[in-house]
């Protein structure tokens, strides 16, 4: 008999512990009391994903049961997804500056299950002049999870070099008069 025993993963682990005599008994009463194979009698933790387990049950001197059930423990945690700081660079070439950030931080119970995507921003790319705001984005089977930043890119005035170019990180115009705070 085939029957699927469905669990959560436990709270920030990528597996369940589960006590498979608990199961067998609770899911298929013709396999109470079966001898099994290669397990641990207290419990094991068993990966995100599917186990398949066999049991054999004696009811009889010639009368067996053998019991195959898959184990399926699915991923609900969600990860984590922080962001690097804004940043503020001068324009470097016509359009903008090419701007290098750092990958985000990630948390999750399943790493090796997470895919990061982003709103068509790549860490290089040349982002143009003014304020960009770059979403990333962290998700696996039990969901996804964003963050945004912004990119500034400030322009640079006729007859300035980039490396004469300060960045402002608040710019305020007030007339003929500018008032700045400087980053």
């Amino acid at each position: 008999m085939l029957f699927r025993s469905l669990e959560d993963n436990d709270n920030q682990k990528c597996s369940a512990f589960i006590n498979v005599e608990d199961l067998v008994g609770a899911e298929d009463p013709a396999c109470s009391g079966a001898v099994y194979t290669n397990y641990d009698p207290a419990g094991y933790d068993y990966p995100v994903g599917t186990t398949e387990f066999v049991a054999v049950s004696h009811a009889g001197m010639d009368v067996t049961n053998t019991c195959i059930f898959d184990i399926v423990v699915t991923d609900t945690q969600e990860p984590q997804i922080f962001c690097p700081p804004d940043i503020a660079v001068p324009q470097t070439e016509a359009g903008g500056a090419r701007v290098l950030y750092p990958d985000p931080e990630i948390i999750d119970n399943c790493p090796s299950g997470v895919v990061i995507s982003n709103n068509g921003f790549n860490s290089g790319d040349l982002f143009p002049v003014g304020y960009t705001t770059v979403t990333l984005t962290a998700g696996d089977d039990a969901g996804t999870t964003s963050c945004i930043f912004q990119v500034r890119v400030a322009a640079v005035e006729p007859g300035e070099t980039p490396s004469q170019t300060p960045v402002r990180s608040e710019e305020r115009r007030v007339g003929k008069e500018c008032r700045s705070r400087w980053s």
